[in-house]
């Protein structure tokens, strides 16, 4: 039978943008982990004015500050990164306040790599160089002469 449970051990990422030997120890999130931050990280809601006049709004927040702060705290077992010779505690969502974007973006997508959300761009096409999306839609499926 396949082993299908979660890893427990952590894995060593060097960071490039944490010369000269800048790494992070990072495990994996359980499958209901990563449902946790999904379902937070995005609320929508509707108000209406109570009229029948059809004036009402659509809000959507992003949760991400909150998300990025999960994904650190609940991923990151050690790190040798330091901010003024102190070590970085991201066990503290402020850390994210103080670490430079390039590091903080190199741990984002060795975390989302690690848990399988990293960004995959493989349904999503250019459309071909001259042309717009409105062409590609537009445009009969046909190419056959009905004449």
């Amino acid at each position: 039978m396949p082993d299908v449970g979660v890893t427990t051990e952590a894995v060593r990422r060097e960071l490039e943008s944490a010369p000269p030997d800048g790494y992070v120890m990072l495990k994996q999130l359980p499958y209901f982990d990563l449902l946790e931050r999904r379902d937070k990280v995005t609320r929508l809601s509707m108000e209406s004015s109570g009229a029948d006049d059809g004036d009402g709004k659509l809000i959507m927040e992003t949760m991400q500050q909150w998300a990025r702060a999960f994904d650190f705290r609940n991923c990151i077992v050690d790190h040798n990164l330091s901010i003024n010779g102190a070590k970085i505690d991201f066990t503290k969502s402020e850390s994210l306040r103080s670490i430079s974007p390039a590091v903080g973006k190199e741990i984002e997508a060795l975390i989302d790599e690690l848990n399988g959300e990293a960004d995959q761009n493989e349904d999503f096409t250019p459309p071909a160089p001259g042309s717009s999306l409105n062409d590609q839609l537009n445009s009969p499926n046909d190419t056959s002469d009905d004449s």
